[in-house]
């Protein structure tokens, strides 16, 4: 005969078993949610309002339509991007916190002791914009260098007496001065200054013979028949600027140089989530707001598989390492 007391233990073991269960259900069934299911936090690197934060939210109402949750951009500058890429970093690895990432990143990852390597530090997405920055002369200093073999002939004979500028110490700009030295086999003279506007305005005075910067400070100077722009940087042609040759028609083909805006995330996002963030980026790209964008300010739009940025990471760290340690170059 069953007592009372038996009676109870089996009822409260069957209520735990039915909590057991009830429990485990409500688990699978969150962790079934198709991703995103909350929010996801778009970490930019750069000030608000700079023109990676100001793109960012331009292509947002897209990547809401496409993700069905909001896209929270959020600036956190500082300390060449090294204080958002750390902070990302530390973040959970389930794509509700992802980041611009930018060119510099790859120069930060080469250095002598790197805060961080994106190649293993940050889980890759995209590619949205990029391109070249553009080699130019003094016309004045350098009447008869019209194309960079001119140039190249022109530094050869001339080795340590060319002063070739750049945007800033560190920079990409300097990057690409050096590898122009370590590529081409010659002895220019790296001049950095403070930004675009002072490397732009010191090239169009005659304080340099050549610079290394983008079109946009060079136009007015180019109109005004002060400078005269040689080539892109990068192999082909820039698709805003056909009348500049890249360095495979320039005859350069073992040169290149690719600044470039991504998506990226911690360590560790899974495939699907890489795929869900891959599409909806994608799709943004190809919005119309994304189109004017481009339109208006010249910015080329770039998209493709995270497989492809990952590839051009992989190939950059090593590369800027191996120049920073050769050229013996000292980047803050």
């Amino acid at each position: 005969m069953v007592t009372n007391e038996e009676k109870n233990a089996a009822r409260a073991l069957a209520f735990l078993l039915l909590a057991a269960v009830a429990s485990a259900t409500a688990g699978l069934v969150k962790a079934q949610q198709p991703y995103p299911a909350k929010p996801v936090h778009l970490i930019v690197p750069f000030p608000g309002g700079s023109s990676t934060d100001t793109f960012l939210r331009v292509i947002t109402p897209a990547l809401v339509k496409s993700l069905g949750q909001p896209v929270i951009v959020e600036p956190k500058p500082g300390a060449g991007a090294v204080l958002a890429t750390s902070y990302v970093m530390a973040q959970p690895n389930d794509g509700y916190t992802i980041m611009s990432s930018t060119s510099s990143q790859s120069i930060s990852s080469a250095k002598a002791n790197p805060p961080f390597d994106i190649r293993k530090d940050l889980t890759h997405v995209v590619q949205l914009t990029g391109g070249p920055i553009f080699i130019a002369v003094n016309v004045a200093k350098l009447p008869n260098v019209k194309t960079m073999n001119d140039f190249i002939d022109y530094a050869r004979a001339h080795p340590g007496e060319v002063n070739f500028g750049s945007y800033g110490a560190g920079s990409l700009g300097q990057l690409a001065v050096e590898l122009f030295n370590q590529v081409e086999n010659v002895q220019t003279v790296h001049v950095p200054y403070k930004g675009s506007s002072a490397n732009v305005l010191a090239l169009a005075n005659g304080d340099s013979h050549a610079a290394v910067d983008v079109l946009g400070f060079m136009d007015p100077q180019i109109q005004a028949g002060k400078i005269r722009v040689l080539a892109a940087t990068t192999q082909e042609r820039s698709p805003v600027a056909l009348q500049y040759p890249g360095m495979r028609d320039a005859g350069l083909p073992e040169y290149t140089v690719l600044f470039w805006q991504g998506v990226a995330g911690p360590a560790g996002l899974s495939k699907e989530v890489v795929a869900k963030l891959n599409g909806a980026f994608n799709a943004a790209l190809k919005d119309s707001a994304a189109i004017d964008f481009s339109t208006k300010t010249q910015v080329i739009l770039y998209g493709g598989s995270a497989e492809a940025i990952t590839d051009i990471v992989n190939r950059e760290v090593p590369m800027w390492s191996k120049l920073i340690r050769d050229a013996r170059i000292t980047i803050d």
